[in-house]
């Protein structure tokens, strides 16, 4: 959704998920060259994990529960 322009991320007000976004990527293994898995090789991923479990709940249309905030406005 990012790279498509979908969302726009503040690189003001998340500066530590911008990061680790840029830090992001598929991890290959060293003998076969396969994808053996994602993440942050030299750090956390901790904030690349929760936008995209938003994501993914703004994707099925999950609602939030009575009360509480609503995705788009997190």
């Amino acid at each position: 959704m990012t790279e498509r322009g979908g969302v726009r991320i503040n690189r003001d007000k998340f500066p530590k998920l911008i990061g680790q976004m840029r830090r992001y990527k598929l991890i290959v293994s060293s003998t076969g060259g396969k994808v053996i898995g994602f993440g942050c090789t030299d750090g956390h991923d901790d904030c690349v994990a929760a936008i995209a479990q938003a994501f993914w709940g703004l994707k099925h249309n999950w609602l939030p529960e009575p009360g509480g905030v609503p995705l788009s406005n997190a």
